[in-house]
């Protein structure tokens, strides 16, 4: 006979669900049990990892600093550390360069800044100059052609009229001296050529003020019509262009005021990012010195890469670790859970929340319970999904990354025969048990094999309950 091949596992006890008795009516008989219904779990074994259940993650965000990291001094991993404890020492010769370069900028940059408010200040001062004297000038166009329209063409007016009048005045004492002396030369007994000559001088300079007369006349005409209006037209013309003058001052004044606002802003937003980085860069000067935010075992990597599959890193001296990753976890050793991975095929076997049972190789005859917590998408690239086992005990003397046996029981069958291993023969169709009669015959029954479990598989077949199966092989 074929024993049926399975693999071999602790037997499991069911002494206290079956009957197992010899057979009294024959000293070669083999030992038997009693065939009885029962329940039989079904459960999902899986291999998993010890992962810290939670943990202080380490990582190392520089806020400015861009320059290489390497270790000096790490301590090893597995360490149990206390909070405070440094945990590891990183070079900070590049770093040392960084700061002294910021801080020279930053110094360079106050210096440029000031040089920059003090043109700035300078600039507005002689804008102010130059607005005041513009405007001044603009005033003094205002008041000359003021003068010009409500004064000065009337002092002129005047004066002409005052002219006009001397002239009038000289020309009617001429006329009247003309008139006197004709008459007195009439009378009086001068000669002919005297009379002529005081006569003739008298009438020339009576004619040549009549001519200076209209001569004035005809200039007062000209100014009048023409060099009064250029004159006149010249200072408002002076006038428009102080004023356009003004206003273009006042435009380009502004433009520029502007200009040097925006410069020394733009300046002080420089100066005050330079400060921003100088004080980042100087924050950074404690990331060099990695201490232990909480008291716990040091491991060297996040607790990630304890899982099923993960290689976790090991840093040493002169190695060069990554920033914005996880270096070291400060982890309670008693408090662990177990990461698993479930394939896609057992999704509908199983639901998030079920119970499991934890076993350690490290820990015989240790167990833990616990809960899944799976989650709702699958790894990526992969056709399995992450989960875990939280347990609800703590766990000592393992480390995190031992493996760990993980059964989920995700059926239970009702009322079924549960034979040991040893009592089925065969494989397949030919699988068969030993059933021993009353009479202390023993008869080859075919059974159909369903689910197992450990040392355990369910049958089914023309069995009874009740009936004797036979734990091992009659003999021929």
């Amino acid at each position: 006979m074929q024993r049926l091949a399975l693999p071999a596992l602790p037997f499991l006890t069911f002494c206290a669900l079956v009957a197992a008795r010899q057979d009294p009516g024959a000293a070669s008989a083999a030992p038997t049990l009693v065939l009885a219904r029962r329940d039989f779990a079904v459960p999902l074994e899986r291999e998993g990892s010890f992962v810290p259940a939670e943990a202080a993650e380490i990582q190392l965000w520089p806020d400015e600093y861009s320059g290489d990291w390497m270790f000096l001094e790490v301590l090893p991993h597995g360490t149990y550390v206390n909070s405070g404890d440094v945990i590891a020492r990183l070079d900070q010769r590049r770093y040392a360069d960084q700061l002294h370069d910021a801080e020279l900028d930053f110094k360079t940059g106050e210096l440029t800044q000031r040089n920059a408010e003090e043109q700035a200040r300078m600039e507005e001062e002689r804008a102010r100059e130059e607005h005041t004297n513009a405007r001044a000038a603009l005033e003094r166009a205002r008041k000359d052609l003021k003068g010009w329209e409500e004064f000065e063409l009337a002092f002129r007016q005047r004066q002409n009229q005052l002219s006009d009048a001397y002239s009038q005045d000289n020309i009617a004492d001429q006329e009247d001296e003309l008139s006197q002396l004709e008459a007195m030369y009439r009378d009086d007994e001068l000669v002919d050529a005297t009379e002529e000559i005081v006569l003739k001088r008298s009438r020339r300079q009576l004619a040549r003020s009549r001519e200076g007369q209209e001569l004035q006349r005809d200039r007062r005409r000209y100014d009048d019509e023409y060099e009064i209006a250029v004159q006149t037209e010249t200072r408002r013309e002076a006038l428009r262009n102080q004023e356009s003058a003004f206003q273009r001052l006042e435009r380009s004044q502004e433009l520029e005021r502007r200009l040097r606002e925006d410069r020394v802003a733009r300046g002080a937003d420089r100066l005050q990012r330079q400060q921003e980085r100088l004080e980042a860069l100087r924050r950074d000067g404690a990331l060099f010195e990695v201490r232990a935010p909480r008291s716990g075992v040091l491991l060297h990597g996040a607790p990630d890469d304890y899982g099923p599959g993960k290689t976790p890193p090991r840093h040493e001296r002169a190695g060069r670790p990554g920033i914005r990753a996880t270096l070291f976890s400060i982890a309670d050793p008693d408090r662990m859970r177990v990461a698993l991975f479930v394939d896609e095929a057992d999704l509908p076997k199983i639901r998030d929340g079920m119970g499991a049972e934890v076993t350690a190789a490290p820990a015989p005859g240790q167990e833990w319970v616990g809960s899944l917590r799976l989650e709702r998408f699958p790894a990526p690239g992969q056709n399995r999904y992450a989960g875990s086992v939280e347990l609800a005990q703590p766990v000592r003397g393992l480390a995190a990354g031992m493996k760990a046996g993980v059964q989920l029981v995700t059926e239970t069958q009702k009322a079924v025969f549960v034979l040991p291993r040893s009592a089925v023969f065969g494989s397949g169709d030919d699988a068969h048990v030993f059933v021993a009669a009353d009479d202390g015959s023993v008869r080859s029954t075919p059974v159909k094999l369903g689910a197992a479990h450990g040392n355990e598989v369910v049958v089914e077949g023309a069995l009874a309950e009740g009936a004797r199966v036979l734990l091992a092989e009659p003999a021929q």
